[in-house]
C-alpha cells in the first residue's frame, strides 16, 4: 500500500506529529510506502507530467486546509479519487470556523471546502472527532492521538545545557494562546518578587504579549531544537481557558512534550514539573500530584500552584520523574500501528 501526505507547508511542529512522524514509523515497521510533499512541490511534479508520484497512491492524507483557494480541496479530491485513490483529510485543530476567527496564516481556511468531498477524516481527541463527524456528512472519523519520538526528544533534551543556577517556569507554545496565558502572566510578577532565583521565559511562535513584556523569550526554533528548548524547564505551565470551545478539541501535546524533555536529576531523569488547567484536554492524562498539577483556571489556583513546586522540591522531582516515565506510553514506536489499521480500513471500505 502506498500513502502520501500533501502538506501546505513544509514540515513544522505539527506536521511532523501528524505526517512524517508515523509515516517514517511505517516505512520502518510495515509493508506500507509513505511519503510527504508540501502541496508546491506536487504542483510541480504535475506540471512536469511526474503523474505517478501524486496518483499512484492507494491513500492521498491532506493535511489541514492545503490551499486558499476556496474550491481547490474539491478539484484535487475528484482528480485524485478518479485515479482510484483514498483521500483521507486530517485535522489537528477546530477547522469548523464556528469557535476561533481566522486568528492565523492556518486558519484562513475552513475545513467546509474540503470534508463534503473525501473518504474519510483523522483527528486528534474524540471531542474534534465529533466535531468533524457533524460536518462530515457521514463519513468515517478515525482517531489517532498524538505521539512523540520517545528516544529521540529524550536524547535532544538531555544533550542541552540547562541554567547553572535557579529555577525556570516556562510558557511554550503558538501565538494563539492570549487569553489561555494571561493567568500566569498576572501571578508570575508577585511570585519572582517573593523568589528572586526563579525567572519566567516564554517560548516559541507567540506575539509580544502586552502582560508579558518583561519576560526571558527564546525565539521559535526549528523543531530539532525544541526538545533542548524545554530541557530549560524546570516547571512548563499549560494553561487553557476551559469554557472556550475551541480549547475543547486540543490535545495533550504540551504535558507530553514536557515530560519528554529529560534532564538528569540526582541518579534519576526527569522531564518538565507541568501544571495544567483542569480541563478535559488534560483529564486523563495528567494526574493531578502523580505526574503534574492540575489547577482551577483562576489566578489564585495558579499562584498556589506555582509556589508550591517552587517550595517543594521533593514534590516537583516526583513530578518530574513520574512525567517522564509516563510520556513512554505515548511512543510512537508503540502507536505507529494505529495509522496502519486506520489506512487498511479506509482502504478496505470499513467505518
Amino acid at each position: 500500500m502506498r500513502v502520501l501526505g500533501l502538506l501546505g507547508k513544509a514540515p513544522g511542529a505539527v506536521e511532523i506529529y501528524r505526517i512524517t512522524l508515523p509515516f517514517t514509523n511505517l516505512n520502518t515497521n510495515s509493508n506500507m510506502r509513505c511519503g510527504w510533499m508540501p502541496i508546491k512541490e506536487a504542483a510541480q511534479h504535475l506540471r512536469e507530467a511526474h503523474l505517478s508520484t501524486v496518483f499512484g497512491n492507494d491513500v492521498v492524507v491532506l493535511h489541514r486546509p492545503i490551499s486558499d483557494v476556496p474550491d481547490a480541496g474539491e478539484t484535487l479530491i475528484q482528480a485524485l479519487r478518479v485515479q482510484g485513490a483514498k483521500v483521507v483529510c486530517e485535522y489537528d485543530d477546530d477547522y469548523s470556523g464556528q469557535h476561533r476567527e481566522s486568528d492565523s496564516e492556518r486558519m484562513n481556511l475552513t475545513w467546509a471546502a474540503y470534508l463534503p468531498y473525501v473518504d474519510a477524516v483523522t483527528v486528534t481527541t474524540r471531542p474534534l472527532a465529533q466535531l468533524a463527524l457533524a460536518e462530515s456528512g457521514g463519513k468515517p472519523v478515525y482517531l489517532l492521538p498524538n505521539a512523540v519520538d520517545y528516544k529521540w526528544f529524550t536524547r535532544v533534551s538531555q544533550d542541552a545545557k540547562r541554567p547553572s543556577s535557579g529555577l525556570t517556569v516556562m510558557l511554550a507554545g503558538t501565538r494563539t494562546h492570549y487569553e489561555d496565558w494571561k493567568v500566569v502572566g498576572k501571578v508570575m510578577p508577585s511570585i519572582i518578587a517573593d523568589y528572586p532565583d526563579v525567572r519566567l521565559v516564554v517560548a516559541g511562535d507567540w506575539m509580544v504579549y502586552d502582560y508579558l513584556h518583561w519576560a526571558d523569550t527564546i525565539p521559535p526554533v526549528h523543531y530539532a531544537e525544541y526538545p533542548a528548548t524545554l530541557a530549560q524547564a524546570d516547571i512548563l505551565c499549560a494553561p487553557l481557558v476551559p469554557d472556550d470551545p475551541f480549547n475543547a478539541c486540543k490535545s495533550p501535546i504540551k504535558a507530553i512534550e514536557g515530560w519528554s524533555a529529560a534532564r538528569p536529576l540526582g541518579r534519576k531523569l526527569g522531564g518538565c514539573a507541568v501544571i495544567a488547567t483542569k480541563c478535559g484536554v488534560y483529564r486523563g492524562t495528567v494526574h493531578n500530584r502523580h505526574n503534574g498539577l492540575l489547577v482551577d483556571h483562576t489566578p489564585e489556583a495558579w499562584d498556589k500552584a506555582l509556589r508550591l513546586l517552587i517550595r517543594d522540591e521533593f514534590l516537583r522531582r516526583k513530578l518530574q520523574v513520574e512525567g517522564l516515565k509516563d510520556a513512554r506510553q505515548y511512543d510512537i514506536a508503540n502507536r505507529w500501528c494505529d495509522w496502519h489499521t486506520t489506512y487498511t480500513r479506509i482502504v478496505g471500505g470499513a467505518t
